[in-house]
């Protein structure tokens, strides 16, 4: 599991957020990135709307907050009785491709390595 994600550092200037922050002010900004990193963490990275009033609980807020904020502003995806965020799920699959490369890379270093050994180990006996 990844500890972290991208961050667009100037995603405060995206007119969706620019919307949001207009509605809900810096306390919605922060439960927008609250419900990412929430995302992040889940299996197939999407909450089912159940999980509102959990949500809500634990930024300290009505679910009324955060039903906007998930149904407002086009940020996030519904689907059913879930919603996601697609940039997000972007972001998390783009980080995994380039993990799995650079793992896959340390690996043919590696082996390249052992190989290199066993050639110096062959030509000593």
């Amino acid at each position: 599991m990844r500890n972290y994600f991208s961050h667009d550092i100037a995603a405060r200037n995206d007119p969706k957020i620019m919307r949001l922050m207009r509605r809900h002010g810096v306390e919605g900004y922060g439960i927008f990135w609250v419900l990412l990193e929430i995302l992040a963490t889940e299996n197939e990275n999407k909450l089912h709307l159940n999980d509102v009033d959990v949500i809500a609980n634990l930024c300290g807020v009505s679910e009324e907050i955060v039903n906007s904020i998930i149904r407002d502003f086009g940020l996030f995806i519904i689907e059913g009785d879930y919603f996601y965020s697609e940039s997000l799920r972007k972001r998390l699959n783009k980080a995994k491709i380039r993990s799995n490369l650079n793992r896959k890379a340390a690996l043919k270093r590696w082996n390249k390595s052992g190989e290199d050994e066993d050639e110096t180990e062959k030509m000593v006996i």
